[in-house]
């Protein structure tokens, strides 16, 4: 047979089947990696925004517990499992789907359906008019809410060089948390006002969540370097007739069977089998657990003991955020740094180096619980400014916490961190569905005092993880056969 000439940095002959398009060198336009910065912003803020909308979802009916009990007249445990818990779970659950689907089908499809079930099921959640319903649609209310959770990462590391990926997962770290915050702010003054009611907390919700799905329609496109090279390949076919010419992935014929029994397992897998994955999501599960636990634990302080209504009570949650606006700039701050370690080394990133930030966090997130506790126990002699400024530490704590851990998944394992991203997402919010279900028992058994004690000595515990990895990581990376061997 005489030899084809083709060019190796777009294509290699495949034996007598055909061709398999690839990039047009490291320079390609194709490559969402030499996007203009411009376009690159706008195509990943959509999936922040989704992010957004679907945090601010999980807690919107955080402050309408009671409401919601003398609506259906249920016990208050039974109007947690509702307006809480379930939606949690479903964020534990979803990942197992979203994750896997991102790898075989690209970004933008499961974050468009994920976004758009988010906000069927608000709409069915609104409208409901017994327990049942609501239980079911805010269950798979988290179940499509978590698509943004896990598929933006996976975005962010597609289309950001190492030298800028810090920026961006700064940012979406940042709304992780900043969601569940606002939330009580907006429903305690919609509960205050006698013509809304529980169910606008709900339909604030939804009106995010559509917002945020045409950003996804119409702003945002595909990052997904197979999924990219699959459409290339048939625009190659539609140019030249020549109807060899597929992508990789295009090999990859995937049934309903086989995805089920190799990547809705992945993630499991990942989490049983890999001590830097297990440990990370132990540690942000635990920190992410504690910011609903303190939606509840805001409520006893603020509303319970200050005496503050609905709506003023969530102010507080404002030191919080602060909190976390400040360990945003923080984190960003070191990025330069961090670059300047990225090029003396020649583009090698290496990943612990993000631990001594992490450090930062783990001491600042039990000194805001045990100033939390111990200020707040005490409406009738301290003021209320006093336990609301210790969000400034707890907030700082869970956003560098957070940012250093996401950036850390990201550049340890590259192509799998959509996947390391579903397992990190489900351990996460399963334990996070559990924590409101016996936080106010917590509170109310052994005060606000010793229940933050209790949970300020389990971060203490936690705290040496960054040091583990910092010192350990690299030897622990080099055992693993889902990190790449080159970073």
């Amino acid at each position: 047979m005489a030899s084809v000439g083709i060019d190796p940095t777009t294509s290699r002959e495949v034996g007598a089947t055909g061709f398999i398009v690839e990039f047009d060198g490291p320079q390609d336009p194709h490559n969402p990696q030499n996007w203009p910065m411009r376009r690159t912003n706008f195509n990943v803020a959509p999936y922040i925004f989704a992010t957004l909308a679907a945090t601010f979802a999980s807690a919107d009916l955080s402050s309408s517990v009671k409401v919601i009990g003398s609506h259906f007249h249920i016990s208050p445990e039974v109007a947690t499992l509702a307006a809480a818990t379930l939606f949690l779970c479903g964020f534990g659950l979803g990942p197992a789907i979203w994750a896997p689907l991102s790898e075989v089908k690209g970004r933008t499809l499961p974050a468009r359906m994920a976004v758009f079930g988010l906000m069927v099921f608000a709409a069915g959640g609104a409208n409901a008019r017994d327990v049942q319903t609501l239980m079911l649609c805010r269950f798979f209310q988290g179940l499509m809410g978590s698509g943004p959770l896990v598929v933006g990462p996976g975005v962010i590391a597609d289309s950001f060089k190492p030298l800028h990926r810090g920026y961006a997962l700064a940012c979406f770290g940042a709304v992780v948390f900043t969601g569940p915050m606002l939330a009580p702010f907006v429903a305690g003054f919609t509960l205050q006002n006698g013509s809304l009611g529980w169910r606008w907390n709900v339909w604030w919700g939804f009106f995010l969540a559509l917002a945020s799905l045409l950003c996804l329609l119409f702003v945002s496109s595909e990052s997904y370097v197979p999924v990219i090279l699959t459409n290339k390949a048939a625009v190659k076919r539609h140019d030249t007739r020549n109807y060899a010419w597929h992508s990789r992935h295009e090999e990859v014929q995937v049934s309903l069977r086989d995805f089920a029994a190799k990547y809705l397992k992945k993630p499991i897998i990942m989490m049983a089998t890999e001590p830097i994955l297990f440990c990370v999501s132990l540690y942000t599960a635990f920190v992410y657990a504690l910011l609903y636990t303190f939606l509840t634990s805001y409520g006893i302080v603020f509303r319970n003991g200050y005496g503050m209504n609905l709506g003023i009570s969530g102010f507080p949650l404002f030191g919080l955020i602060f909190g976390l606006m400040l360990g945003t700039l923080a984190f960003v701050s070191a990025q330069p740094r961090l670059n300047r370690l990225v090029i003396q080394h020649k583009g090698v990133y290496t990943p612990e180096w993000l631990m001594p930030l992490c450090m930062t966090g783990a001491v600042a997130f039990p000194v805001g619980l045990f100033w939390f506790g111990w200020t707040g126990a005490y409406p009738h002699s301290v003021h209320w400014i006093v336990p609301t400024l210790s969000g400034i530490f707890t907030g700082y704590g869970l956003i560098m916490i957070f940012s250093t851990s996401f950036t850390y998944l990201i550049v340890v394992y590259k192509q799998n961190s959509a996947m390391a991203f579903g397992a990190n997402t489900m351990i996460r919010s399963a334990l996070a569905a559990g924590f409101p279900m016996f936080a106010t028992q917590l509170f109310d058994n052994l005060g606000v005092q010793w229940a933050n004690t209790l949970l300020g000595c389990l971060a203490v515990v936690l705290a040496p993880v960054p040091v583990i990895f910092y010192l350990y990581g690299a030897k622990i990376r080099a055992r693993s056969k889902w990190v790449p061997k080159e970073l």
